[in-house]
């Protein structure tokens, strides 16, 4: 249906390949992205501004950051980073190495691959130094800005910290690695799919909602409404958009990450609830509590997964 739109293919060439490498499977479109999101850092500038820390900048490095970080926590009352979400976590870390789970191909994990490693034990190392706490510390920052020095966490969370008062923080990029240097945010969201079996004229008429939820216009007022970033270039760029961001920021910040970064992206696996949740989210928990080595971890969670994979792939079609 969509190869016969025109509106479709200018859409497609124009949107962030994060967003667009997520609605994708075995070479298809399975859905259309729609209200959309990518992970960057929140920081506290009073408790940096306190313990005589320089603010991130751009470009800043795992290094900056874990030296920014020890100076100015205070376990357990103030850690010096929050995180939350176990598997998005280290995702974003192996991000700024331009790596992913899964090979491009999408055939084979990478769970076990030397950047996986290097950032998880760069993550034990943090746990190890107090400068993070081994069990996610739920989003410490709508808990109160001076629970944690530095938060991360996406675009959505901050009318939930404004609700609650906190509006002095600040928003940046992830910390890149240090050689490799890829600007890096997890993309994740919503979409919209149109279902077969329908009769022509409603599927076609659904067809033009998520083209129309999918374009500029729509995702500008979605930005500026519920705090959202733009899947595509022509988004980012509109008018409507751009004015109101001067107005803000911090969601600016995290507009940047979509804009001028790479999407730290996994694919709509088939298995991707049993891949994910089940298997590397308390895989990697298991390491991060210290129960498993950070190799012998990633080397049982490498078989598992790609157990499941080989399933998966056996649906491309």
């Amino acid at each position: 249906m969509l190869k016969k739109d025109k509106d479709w293919a200018k859409q497609k060439v124009d949107m962030f390949p994060g967003h667009l490498e997520n609605q994708q499977w075995g070479g298809k479109q399975m859905s259309i992205a729609t209200y959309q999101a990518v992970q960057g850092i929140v920081y506290s500038p009073k408790l940096l501004t306190k313990a005589g820390v320089a603010l991130p900048k751009q470009g800043w490095t795992w290094n900056d950051f874990r030296e920014a970080a020890l100076k100015a926590s205070r376990p357990p009352d103030t850690w010096g980073l929050s995180f939350a979400w176990i598997m998005h976590h280290l995702l974003s870390w192996i991000g700024t190495m331009g790596v992913s789970y899964v090979s491009p191909d999408k055939r084979k994990m990478l769970v076990n691959a030397p950047e996986v490693q290097e950032a998880a034990e760069f993550i034990v190392g943090l746990i190890k130094s107090s400068i993070t706490s081994p069990v996610p510390n739920t989003e410490l920052f709508q808990k109160g800005a001076d629970l944690a020095v530095f938060e991360q966490n996406g675009p959505f969370r901050m009318p939930t910290y404004r609700q609650k008062g906190i509006t002095d923080f600040g928003v940046i990029h992830h910390p890149v690695h240090p050689t490799k240097k890829v600007v890096a945010g997890y993309a994740d969201g919503s979409e919209a799919v149109v279902f077969k079996g329908l009769p022509a004229d409603r599927q076609a008429a659904a067809g033009r909602v998520a083209l129309y939820l999918n374009g500029p216009y729509a995702q500008s007022q979605q930005c500026i409404r519920v705090t959202m970033v733009p899947v595509s270039r022509a988004a980012a760029n509109t008018k409507e958009l751009q004015d109101y961001l001067k107005t803000d920021p911090q969601h600016k910040a995290f507009v940047d990450v979509a804009f001028q970064g790479h999407s730290a992206r996994f694919p709509s696996l088939p298995s991707y609830q049993k891949i994910v949740n089940e298997t590397i989210t308390p895989g990697v928990a298991d390491i991060y509590a210290q129960k498993v080595s950070v190799r012998d971890g990633l080397n049982d969670l490498q078989t598992r997964t790609q157990v499941l994979l080989d399933d998966d792939v056996k649906t491309m079609k």
